[in-house]
């Protein structure tokens, strides 16, 4: 692992009851229930001698043990979905920043968000989910742990689908990270978790990631039969902002792997990310030497402050400063 990355983990939540006990639990408690109402429509009949009144009374009373359940789950179900409409306009602004790469902006408007809706459990999963998602992109994957495993281990059973994207985010930040026993594990668990998805919705960011784990173990021929296996479904499947990041793995791994004479081979990959600006890949680098230096001689600095001293290097030190616009 590298020194620097520290993961923020949570500590793992108390061990909660099985199903089977917290289903039996359920059932005692609503036995109970009735038992109680069951008494008092009882004693009820007892005092009053009136046998129409007494079928009344105890009619209006079997009505209610059925009815109140009842009401009290779909109260609670209709209370937990609320507000569904202000929640996706609150978290616009999020996915807006996301959409543009501004990826720091964005796991701060999502961190309030989910701040905001820390009530309502399955509305902030899903703020904290995508905190952690723009939190790896703005170079933040130490953190990002911490947002996604505190998901990860909440017991609400409405948060199981997102279980699956989950595990992938953990595999690509703990492999960004360089810890690459964890970053396979979770890899494993997105693998199990997205085997009964028919429409394979996360097949091609698991394919992402296990190239990205490749590399980073110097797997470099493993990584490039990966990629030739599954390219296709890369291209196709994941927006270009994505593929940038596969681009130039696949590059770095090209490069790895190529002779002097070779050195060419990698520039069909680097081509297509020609143009991109100054810090653009220093997510995957911050705690990457050997990717970093790649970048810095093929594409330019990696990371914005390279960026900045290499412009403070070439500036004349007669110029004019610019003003600010």
């Amino acid at each position: 692992m590298a020194e620097t990355w520290l993961p923020a983990e949570p500590p793992p939540s108390p061990k909660l009851p099985s199903r089977a006990r917290r289903t039996l639990l359920l059932w005692i408690v609503l036995v109970a229930v009735f038992a109680v109402f069951y008494g008092f429509a009882s004693s009820t009949q007892a005092t009053h001698g009136d046998a129409t009144t007494h079928a009344s009374s105890a009619g209006t009373w079997s009505w209610l043990v059925v009815a109140a359940p009842i009401a009290v789950v779909v109260g609670t179900f209709l209370w937990a979905l609320s507000g569904s409409r202000r929640f996706n306009a609150q978290q616009k602004p999020g996915l807006d920043a996301m959409s543009v790469g501004q990826y720091a902006r964005a796991a701060q408007l999502f961190g309030a968000v989910a701040r905001r809706y820390r009530t309502k459990p399955n509305f902030a999963a899903i703020a904290t989910c995508n905190q952690g998602f723009a939190l790896i992109r703005a170079g933040d994957a130490a953190t990002a742990v911490g947002s996604l495993l505190s998901v990860e281990r909440s017991p609400l059973p409405q948060l199981a689908g997102l279980r699956g994207s989950i595990a992938v985010e953990l595999a690509c930040a703990f492999a960004i990270g360089g810890d690459i026993d964890k970053a396979e594990r979770w890899l494993d668990a997105a693998r199990s978790r997205n085997a009964s998805d028919p429409l394979g919705s996360q097949e091609a960011s698991i394919a992402a990631a296990e190239g990205m784990i490749h590399c980073r173990a110097g797997r470099f021929e493993r990584a490039l039969r990966h990629y030739d296996d599954c390219w296709q479904r890369l291209e196709s499947k994941l927006i270009v902002r994505t593929m940038h990041g596969v681009w130039l793995l696949r590059a770095f791994a090209v490069s790895k792997l190529s002779t002097p004479r070779d050195a060419a081979a990698a520039e069909p990959w680097l081509r297509l990310l020609r143009g991109s600006a100054p810090g653009s890949f220093a997510w995957l680098t911050k705690h990457w030497p050997e990717l970093e230096a790649f970048v810095d001689h093929e594409l330019g600095p990696a990371s914005p402050h390279v960026a900045d001293r290499a412009e403070a290097s070439t500036a004349s030190p007669t110029s004019p400063p610019t003003p600010a616009a």
